[in-house]
């Protein structure tokens, strides 16, 4: 319906009072708004005559075309339910254009269902995110099915996305902060994987439930493997590089066989002081996850988190030996010992049998376990120290001889002059004495 400037401000004045309060009603009404922020609308301002939302209507009016609806619902079937004269809502839209600001557009939109003509007014005047969050998304979230409504106007309008991309990111920071249970099918929505992973990485640190916590991991590692795989000048700009991606994803394939060999151990949730380490932490976590894996036998992926993260080794494999000995579990030890030969030096590998050594005799009372490790000492030095630790200094003494080092025969001499017994102290002068010179 074509209806002049002229003949619309002369015949509908007491329509147009009525009606912009009706529309400025639309705002107050929202006041009370969650997401409230400092309103930017021009209307709320008292639109300035030289508004292009202003120039824009008159050319439309001037032109002879009516403003239309671009919702595929139409504005008939929408106006119906709030019982509104197709002529009332088409003067209600001029009047909107001509006199008000994109943000009361939106609402008149909004509160006749209208939701694709409030997104595309949203692009049309490239209205900054947070309108989109408080004003949009945020009303939608709220309702029952709103998130699969936004879904579907979002992807007519562009099934690419792109032109709301700077929206969603503008919608995914908020949920960070206020809605974490959205945020995963907003960016999954949108196709931001690298951040969908991140986030699943995030939930598996904060759930108790060890299955659960398998779930999220093997999520992220989808996720981030999609994020590598869609690199691109068209992809989202990631919050990580390429580099740290694959470090990322690297990581979370890790804590995903920690996760899976602790839950295989313990077959059931694990305890809270279990379920707090993970490889996402400092290198405190990491060593004592490291300390765990082998105390309970998994060299291999206890090594692979070492090499990973460039942890000292020795102190860990250190670590784990004191602890199994002091639970008594000989077997335990010598098969770590056996793990430990390709990887460790001669003489570190002896500082880790000592380790096994001094802890069951002195800190556990057992010197007949103890002596059972003699013999793994590589050196000669190592094997005196450790007879003598077990009180073997006859046993100290002949090994010092046979390696004929007079150092070694003085400590074992020194040794039994203060713990005995005198015939040591005898040999040990008698060899000295032939040797001598």
């Amino acid at each position: 319906m074509a209806v002049l400037e002229e003949d619309l401000v002369e015949d509908n004045k007491d329509l147009r009072t009525k009606l912009m309060g009706f529309l400025r009603g639309t705002r107050a009404a929202r006041s009370d708004h969650p997401f409230a922020l400092p309103s930017t609308s021009v209307a709320a301002q008292g639109g300035p005559p030289s508004s292009p939302l202003r120039a824009k209507s008159k050319r439309g009016i001037r032109g002879g075309k009516e403003p239309q609806s671009t919702s595929s619902h139409g504005p008939a079937g929408a106006i119906a339910g709030k019982e509104l004269d197709p002529a009332v809502y088409m003067q209600c839209v001029y009047y909107l254009t001509r006199y008000g600001g994109p943000e009361l557009q939106i609402s008149f939109w909004l509160r006749h269902n209208l939701l694709e003509d409030a997104l595309r007014c949203l692009l049309r005047y490239s209205l900054p995110p947070p309108v989109f969050v408080r004003d949009i998304a945020a009303p939608q979230l709220r309702a029952a099915g709103g998130f699969e409504r936004l879904q579907a106007a979002l992807s007519k309008i562009d099934p690419t996305l792109v032109k709301f991309r700077v929206y969603l990111l503008g919608l995914c920071s908020y949920l960070s902060k206020h809605s974490g249970a959205l945020l995963l099918e907003v960016q999954l929505f949108m196709g931001d994987y690298v951040r969908a992973g991140l986030t699943y990485i995030s939930r598996s640190k904060h759930t108790p439930v060890t299955l659960q916590v398998i779930e999220y991991l093997e999520a992220a590692r989808r996720s981030l493997v999609q994020g590598l795989e869609e690199l691109g000048p068209d992809a989202i700009a990631s919050p990580l590089t390429e580099s740290e991606t694959t470090e990322k994803l690297n990581i979370v394939k890790l804590q995903l066989q920690v996760t899976q060999f602790f839950y295989s151990v313990v077959n059931q949730n694990l305890p809270a002081q279990l379920q707090a380490l993970n490889l996402f932490g400092d290198n405190a976590m990491k060593e004592a996850i490291v300390e765990q894996a082998l105390v309970w036998g998994n060299f291999d992926l206890a090594f692979r988190i070492a090499q990973e993260f460039r942890l000292d080794t020795i102190v860990l494999y250190n670590a784990a030996i004191a602890r199994l000995a002091k639970g008594k579990r000989v077997t335990n030890i010598q098969e770590l010992l056996e793990s430990f030969k390709s990887t460790v030096p001669e003489e570190d590998m002896d500082n880790i049998v000592m380790t096994a050594i001094t802890t069951l005799h002195k800190d556990v009372g057992e010197p007949k376990l103890a002596e059972k490790f003699v013999n793994k000492l590589s050196s000669a030095e190592g094997r005196v120290k450790a007879n003598l630790v077990c009180g073997k200094a006859k046993a100290a003494y002949l090994v010092a001889v046979q390696s004929r080092d007079r150092a070694l025969v003085k400590v074992v001499l020194q040794h039994a002059a203060l713990h005995g017994p005198k015939s040591v102290v005898q040999m040990c002068n008698t060899w000295l004495a032939k040797t001598q010179g």
